[in-house]
């Protein structure tokens, strides 16, 4: 038995992570993420199509340079 299956045993495996592979690895019961955490798994190529996907959104619902950028933080959040 490998240390996470004991530690499984005695309390609940969380992860506070945005890399989706790594959830799906260690199959925590809840997971959590921050600002900095969707930064570093948006800046991987492996998701960056949910970037274009946020991007793509927010030129849809406005012209503003500003309120695009908005619009795309708040996606992204979603997304990830």
């Amino acid at each position: 038995m490998n240390s996470l299956e004991q530690l499984r045993q005695y309390s609940k495996v969380v992860a506070d992570i945005g890399d989706f592979e790594s959830i799906l690895a260690y199959r925590p019961v809840d997971a959590t993420t921050n600002p900095s955490l969707i930064y570093v798994a948006a800046c991987q190529e492996k998701y960056r199509y949910l970037v274009e996907k946020a991007v793509s959104i927010a030129k849809r619902k406005s012209f503003d340079p500003k309120h695009q950028l908005s619009i795309c933080l708040d996606e992204i959040a979603l997304l990830f």
